[in-house]
């Protein structure tokens, strides 16, 4: 990056700023260009000739040996001054110089000058007759020779002023890349976008005359950012906003790096031949619509008919003619009235491109159909931009494709782009060639688009809508693509309105389909008829479909299988036939079909895993309980249903199913849970509470066998009762079965301690842990039912001297009390007693 700093604010900068103030005065008024900067002088009309052919100057992007410049002024009008001309050209290497000298009034204001070489710079000056001391005009030739000699005496002086007109160029080109990227800003975002470009040139003040009333003078940003005291030159790549050949451009950093030459170049001709003429270093600005080109000057030139001398150096374009290409392989919309294209090569600053004729045929035949010759062409964004309707023939192939062809100079050079395609616009419905119609589903997010040579080129606009409410609309960069959230969008009826270029809009009924399946895993185990589904909206699930006929529909089974499945999925179960339980018949894919048909069925991978653990208890014998003497105390079995928690189990299972042991180690995993439902066991968040078991395998015979009996003792139950589930996990694979229920429950059993005589010695206190937990004891053992004992039966708690007592009148047959435990309303528990002390009812005094 290159900085140039200088000393104070030019005055070839006030030109160029006041320059571009003049052009937009009208469309500001009040601003006015100040009269003691800028001056306004002659204009001219500059063209070169190339054989038969002439173009202005502004046309030719250079200079080839053997051309003429021919230069006509309307300064040969004036009868009052003599006026003279003098073109000269300088060879740059050499310093050779030419000129020709010409008196307006003798040659009508058309004076030429043939170029001897390529690289030849022509300077034209324009000036008056000089006047004596006394007032009187010198004779034509004196006053020639003396610009001639100053030429030829300082001729790189002269050519140092053409980057006067560079500048002007190059403050075009920033102050329309600047229009690109504030035309759809707010005003204020509009503001603070030129700010932010200015910025990048290092330009740190922007006078606010630019942004009156809220609107951006491009132009006068521009002339700033060229004017400013600390210039950065940027890389191309702030040009990208301004469109996409735009970064092609090249402003040479030995532009900026002149400005102080062309004043140190403009005070020095001033102070070395001010004596005779002012030689005045002047901007040429073609007038609108016009070839005529108005010469400014700076205001201290302001002598004008007396010793004003007008010297301007046009600039050329020193690259070659880039090449033009249409990159887009689809035809272009003729309703459109827009040709993209692409620039490969550098993009000079000024559009030297004219005279473009687009011819359009029918396709494969050379019959004309129509041809345009009013064509805008904007170089930094590749656009060709003409009307349609501009044309004497009638095109109304609705939707067909035509052949066309596009040529133009680049200066004198012919230029011609490849052979395309145009379609028009189709009054036939567009439904047919919508792709994507089948993904507007509810809850998604899809992407509409066209087939079709007419469909991809004609859209305008696409938008959808949902009881008249906009729900996706299409971008004016992808306008036949058509993005749509329908995350939100409630099934039902919906409309898609489609506006071509030239046609009439089409609004088309279509329909937003049922929520879909989404499917996450979908899982078989071996020897299973189960299949495990993961995801969200299973219910739309109506049937899962293996092969042409087998069905798998929702089974009504708890989902107890959520083995290595994330907390946030839901899952569904679906029974399948038992001909496919194998993995090796159970097909790779399998079809998800929805409920109401909607929307359609799709296919979907089946993950297949090893067979879990088929394990069961076996029938006889297969849980044991080693009873402990709280156990025997409490009167229960080996085979019982409940078991205390001191006791000891030891389980055996063996395989069904056609499941086989593998090697490896195998736990018993036990939990608890609280009723069929098994929401305890079947909580993946509750897995800190999985007690593992390791067990012995028996490969022979299939069998898993516990080492040891299992004991409760150590475990902090959760409840009263505790239901015992279980599953077997294989370790090597971590492959485990269903939870199941056990059938048996640990049971919080109160401990009996001893018998002592109540106070008044006509009953016993029972002393123990947890008495708390027995609801009422009788001594009747014959009875059955678990109702409530007679009124005179006394079993009532008391206060001991370390904790709670139990007062009965006494013990059964055999030391034994039937007793009723809360949370066990379904069984009385006959409960034998340590042996009862004799006691004698207290005398009273």
């Amino acid at each position: 990056m290159m900085k140039i700093t200088l000393n104070k604010l030019l005055p070839i900068f006030l030109l160029l700023s006041t320059l571009f103030f003049e052009q937009f005065a009208s469309a500001a008024p009040a601003s006015p260009p100040p009269e003691n900067i800028s001056h306004l002088g002659p204009t001219i009309t500059a063209n070169v000739v190339r054989g038969k052919e002439s173009l202005p100057i502004f046309l030719v992007n250079h200079l080839r040996k053997g051309d003429k410049l021919v230069v006509t002024t309307d300064q040969a009008e004036k009868t009052d001054v003599k006026w003279l001309a003098v073109l000269a050209t300088v060879t740059p290497i050499s310093n050779n110089v030419v000129t020709r000298q010409f008196d307006l009034s003798d040659h009508a204001g058309e004076v030429a000058i043939e170029i001897a070489a390529d690289d030849q710079i022509p300077i034209i000056v324009l000036a008056p007759q000089v006047r004596t001391m006394f007032g009187l005009h010198t004779s034509f030739s004196e006053s020639a020779a003396l610009i001639s000699d100053a030429i030829k005496t300082d001729p790189q002086r002269f050519v140092d002023l053409q980057k006067i007109d560079q500048i002007n160029h190059a403050i075009a080109f920033i102050s329309r890349a600047l229009d690109a990227v504030i035309q759809t800003k707010k005003s204020d975002q509009a503001v603070d976008a030129a700010k932010s470009l200015a910025a990048k040139f290092g330009v740190k003040y922007v006078d606010p005359d630019c942004f009156k009333d809220g609107t951006v003078n491009s132009k006068c940003v521009a002339a700033y950012i060229v004017a400013s005291e600390d210039l950065l030159v940027p890389s191309n790549d702030i040009w990208l906003a301004a469109g996409p050949d735009a970064a092609s451009v090249k402003l040479p950093t030995d532009i900026f790096a002149g400005l102080k030459l062309v004043t140190e170049t403009s005070t020095y001709l001033v102070n070395k031949y001010g004596d005779n003429y002012d030689f005045a270093p002047s901007l040429g600005q073609r007038k609108a619509a016009t070839t005529t080109i108005q010469l400014f000057t700076n205001a201290r030139f302001k002598s004008g008919d007396i010793k004003t001398a007008y010297v301007y150096v046009p600039s050329w374009f020193p690259g070659k003619a880039p090449e033009l290409v249409l990159e887009s392989k689809t035809p272009f919309c003729l309703a459109k009235g827009d040709i993209v294209s692409s620039v490969k090569g550098r993009l000079p600053l000024l559009n030297y491109w004219h005279d473009w004729n687009l011819v359009i045929k029918e396709h494969g035949s050379s019959a004309m159909l129509a041809q345009f010759n009013v064509i805008d062409f904007k170089p930094d964004t590749g656009h060709f931009l003409f009307d349609y309707k501009n044309t004497d023939s009638a095109l109304t192939l609705h939707g067909q494709l035509l052949d066309a062809t596009l040529t133009a100079k680049f200066g004198f050079a012919e230029v011609s782009l490849s052979p395309f395609n145009f379609v028009v616009p189709t009054n036939a419905p567009l439904l047919a060639q919508i792709v994507g119609l089948d993904s507007l589903i509810s809850g998604e997010q899809t992407k509409l688009g066209f087939t079709g040579v007419n469909g991809n080129a004609c859209i305008e606009q696409v938008n959808l809508l949902v009881n008249g409410k906009t729900l996706a609309s299409s971008t004016a960069e992808l306008p036949n693509e058509l993005s749509v959230d329908l995350s939100k969008a409630e099934p039902g009826p919906a409309t898609l309105e489609v506006q071509q270029y030239g046609a009439a809009k089409q609004e088309l009924v279509v329909t937003i389909q049922q929520r879909r399946a989404h499917i996450q895993r979908l899982v078989h185990y071996d020897l299973e008829t189960e299949l495990s589904v993961y995801g969200d909206n299973l219910d739309r699930i109506e049937v899962i479909q293996l092969g042409n006929n087998l069905l798998c529909r929702a089974s009504d089974v708890p989902n107890l299988t959520l083995n290595a499945s994330p907390v946030s999925s839901t899952s569904r179960i679906f029974s399948c036939p038992a001909d496919v339980a194998a993995n090796a018949k159970f097909p790779a894919k399998v079809t998800i079909r929805h409920l109401e048909k909607e929307p359609a069925s799709f296919d979907v991978a089946v993950t297949k895993i090893e067979a879990r653990p088929h394990m069961t208890v076996a029938p006889l014998n297969a849980t044991v309980a080693t009873l402990s003497s709280k156990a025997l105390q409490w009167n229960l079995s080996a085979d019982d249903q409940f078991i205390t928690e001191d006791s000891g189990i030891s389980i055996l299972m063996h395989a069904f199913g056609g499941y086989k042991l593998s090697h490896g180690s195998y736990v018993l995993q036990l939990k608890f849970g609280d009723g069929a439902e098994n929401e305890v066991a079947n909580n993946p968040q509750a897995d800190n509470a999985v007690i593992s078991v390791p067990m012995m395998s028996d490969l022979a015979h299939n069998e898993l066998r516990t080492r040891s009996p299992i004991s409760f003792a150590k475990i902090q139950l959760p409840s009263i009762v505790n239901p015992i589930w279980y599953r077997i996990k294989h370790q090597p694979s971590g492959l485990a079965g269903d939870w199941q229920a056990l059938n048996r429950s640990i049971v919080f059993f109160p401990q009996i301690d001893a018998l002592t005589c109540d106070t008044d010695g006509r009953g016993l206190l029972i002393h123990g842990p947890q008495l708390e937990l027995i609801d009422w004891m009788s001594n009747d053992l014959i009875s059955s039912g678990n109702v409530q004992p007679a009124a005179d039966t006394k079993t009532v708690q008391a206060r001991c001297d370390k904790d709670l007592c139990l007062a009965i009148n006494g013990l059964g047959a055999a030391n034994k009390l039937k007793v009723k435990v809360h949370w066990i309303d379904e069984r009385l528990f006959e409960v034998t007693f340590p042996a009862a002390p004799t006691c004698a009812p207290q005398v009273q005094p």
